[in-house]
Formats: structure tokens, sequence, C-alpha cells
């Protein structure tokens, strides 16, 4: 089964976001400030850890996407980090 994992970067507020990046300007190259909720980090791993670690990961992230929660990630020097998006009430 492969993943429907986002793939997120960070808006002008340092804030994680899914939406687009924008193209031009002062901001450019970051994203546009997320809407209806925020992404909240639940963990991550380093580039040189072992396999074992790596598939926790993909087991929570697994159970989530099922229950229909999206999920997103980031990927910095080789660091990756996870998040859940917890939409506004």
């Amino acid at each position: 089964m492969k993943l429907n994992i986002e793939e997120l970067g960070k808006d002008k507020f340092k804030n994680i976001s899914s939406r687009d990046v924008i193209k031009s300007g002062y901001n450019r190259g970051l994203r546009l400030p997320e809407k209806d909720g925020r992404w909240i980090g639940c963990g991550g791993y380093c580039y040189e850890a072992r396999q074992s670690e790596k598939a926790v990961h993909s087991y929570w992230i697994s159970a989530m996407l099922e229950m229909d929660f999206r999920c997103g990630k980031t990927d910095s020097d080789g660091v990756v980090n996870f998040y859940i998006f917890k939409k506004d009430c």
C-alpha cells in the first residue's frame, strides 16, 4: 500500500503549511499560510535511523490515513518530521 503523505513546508510565519509555494517576491519559496486548521508534529527520524524505527512511523501513519486524517511530512537535510492536520472547530 502506498501512503498518501502530503509534502509540507514552512509559511512566512514559520508555521507548517501544505498550501502552494510562493513563486515570487520577498517570501518566494515559502508557502501560503494554512487555512481551516494547523499541522501538529508527531515525531520523526534522521536518515541514519534504523529501518525498524522508520517502519514504526509508517504503521501509525497508515492507521491515521485509514481513519481519513490528513498526514504530512517535511524533509530537511535528511531529517524527516511527520504531522497530522487538526481542523479548526
